[in-house]
């Protein structure tokens, strides 16, 4: 019974992930998918996805994150990965300038294709690698705030503002949705829309 009324309250929502290639974006993912830090990964190619599901406010809110590639020869494809998308992840190298600088042409991006605002966290990544910042807190919170988002500094290694950034985001696509008859946030209103979900999860 109390997996069905989870499935009644549960919503469904897309959000990529951007940010330059190596600033640990697919890291990112794995630590909370996995709570694990991947140690050998490749740098995506296009763009992948997982399912990962946050619970919130007495709800559970299924997150399709997109993993996307952050080589220049793949940002033609952004816009399509943008397609319905409810929320975005920007993540930057807080040990490599060159990252950070990278924002405002992320931001860009995400104005220019979507039809509607995302809810958006600014992800300064490598926070166990402090002592070798080019990047201060300030200066990450700052431009952030200019954007109407949120800051976090994060590590993949050790996990540090990993739960919280995802906690976020989840509440704040639960606001959306609350708020606004919002088509990228889908309510999961039976069992088995949740059963067909998880049948397409293990196929991809």
């Amino acid at each position: 019974m109390n997996n069905y009324r989870e499935q009644l309250t549960s919503v469904r929502a897309k959000v990529v992930v951007v940010g330059a290639t190596g600033v640990g974006k697919t890291s990112i993912i794995m630590r909370q998918d996995n709570h694990e830090f991947a140690t050998k990964l490749s740098p995506t190619l296009g763009a992948s996805f997982i399912s990962t599901n946050v619970q919130v406010d007495g709800q559970t809110v299924e997150m399709q994150l997109w993993d996307t590639a952050g080589q220049e020869r793949f940002r033609s494809m952004v816009p399509m990965y943008l397609r319905n998308a409810a929320g975005a992840f920007i993540v930057y190298d807080m040990t490599a300038l060159p990252t950070f600088n990278d924002l405002p042409a992320w931001m860009e991006d995400l104005n220019r294709w979507t039809d509607q605002p995302l809810k958006i966290c600014i992800l300064a990544n490598k926070s166990d690698l402090a002592s070798q910042r080019q990047v201060t807190a300030a200066e990450g919170a700052a431009f952030a705030e200019s954007f109407g988002a949120h800051f976090y500094e994060t590590s993949a290694l050790n996990g540090n503002g990993i739960e919280q950034c995802f906690r976020d985001m989840a509440h704040a696509l639960l606001v959306k949705k609350e708020d606004s008859a919002d088509a990228s946030i889908l309510t999961l209103s039976d069992r088995h829309s949740g059963l067909s979900q998880r049948e397409n999860k293990q196929c991809c």
